[in-house]
């Protein structure tokens, strides 16, 4: 969790963009990024670019705390089973 944290503050703040265009392309080159992962292995991270990248940094961020815990959640109810 302290990574997610520390990793999403560190994005936010860094390399902010000079302007309006320079931070339009830095969305672009994001979600051709995106896009770029193999289908396969990643079809939730292609389908959701756009959201991850367009979406407001509260809401992106909100959106990856809850993937992290859904994934926690999901991994300890398998424990309990075997």
């Amino acid at each position: 969790m302290n990574s997610y944290v520390v990793g999403f503050v560190l994005d936010e703040t860094l390399g902010v963009p000079r302007d309006a265009a320079a931070a339009a392309r830095r969305r672009e080159d994001a979600k051709r990024w995106f896009k770029s992962l193999p289908s396969k292995e990643y079809p939730t991270l292609i389908a959701l670019a756009d959201k991850l990248i367009d979406s407001p940094a509260d809401r992106r961020f909100e959106l990856g705390l809850r993937a992290l815990l859904d994934g926690f959640e999901l991994s300890l109810s398998q424990k309990r089973k075997t």
